[in-house]
């Protein structure tokens, strides 16, 4: 008399155990971790520097590009045209007002970086019954 196998733990079998290592999710290497973290440090600086009472009546979103050295010092400083020069006057504001920056991991310095920054001033809107 044969073995009746279900077809499921033959193929587990067969697989062998990388079936069960492509479940386990991989963490990012060392460097992309370093690099995420810096990014998110610095996004968070510019942001606070934004002067939201410049802001041009409504939510908009300007993008500055420039380069860090191993020191955190940004060089090249520009922002990309949005069409608003009160807008791109606010972000790069945001981002002198940063001044240093932070030690940037090694595989980002002197590499271009841009952010985008959100800017928002809400409209006056008069209070009607």
């Amino acid at each position: 008399m044969r073995a009746v196998v279900p077809i499921a733990f033959v193929l587990a079998a067969l697989a062998g155990p990388t079936m069960v290592q492509a479940s386990i999710p991989k963490s990012p290497p060392a460097s992309l971790r370093l690099e995420n973290r810096w990014i998110r440090e610095v996004q968070h600086r510019l942001e606070r520097g934004v002067d939201h009472s410049r802001g041009v009546g409504r939510v908009a979103v300007a993008e500055v590009r420039f380069q860090v050295d191993a020191d955190g010092a940004m060089t090249g400083l520009a922002v990309t045209p949005s069409g608003s020069e009160a807008l791109d006057e606010v972000a790069l504001a945001a981002v002198r007002r940063a001044g240093v920056l932070p030690r940037p991991p090694q595989s980002l310095v002197g590499r271009p970086v841009a952010f985008r920054l959100e800017v928002s001033r809400p409209e006056f809107q008069p209070y009607t019954w």
